[in-house]
């Protein structure tokens, strides 16, 4: 078992391996490999499915570190609201005293007490006034 191990370390060494970018290919390639299977029966969707796990498949082996990197900070550049957005719901969810909201400009979180009604937010980053709910 452990030269198995080994051999596969030895093997990986030196290779990108996964990042946020090959996770969210890999799901939506899952996701669309299941609407595929169940709704809609297609050929090319399945071929898409099939394409987009080879690209993964690359993106894990390859050897260019560089250039993965630049790809995946491109990608979290691109997502960042969105990623902001589930951020802020799961806190909102786990914490029941405060209430989280997003900065309109900028995307960072701000959280205030609940209850205090209509209020005046400052974004302690970009200093962008704004009003909401709590």
């Amino acid at each position: 078992m452990n030269k198995i191990k080994y051999a596969l370390l030895r093997f990986m060494q030196g290779r990108y391996g996964v990042d946020s970018l090959n996770n969210f290919i890999l799901y939506t390639s899952i996701g669309i490999y299941i609407i595929d299977i169940f709704f809609v029966k297609d050929f090319y969707l399945s071929i898409v499915s099939q394409l987009m796990v080879i690209v993964v498949i690359f993106r894990m082996f390859s050897k260019n570190w560089m250039a993965r990197q630049k790809e995946n900070a491109t990608f979290l550049k691109l997502t960042k609201g969105i990623r902001r957005y589930f951020v802020c719901l799961q806190k909102q969810m786990k914490d029941r005293e405060h209430a989280y909201f997003l900065c309109p400009n900028c995307k960072q979180i701000v959280r205030v007490p609940r209850g205090k009604g209509k209020i005046e937010l400052i974004c302690p980053t970009c200093k962008t006034k704004f009003e909401r709910k709590s």
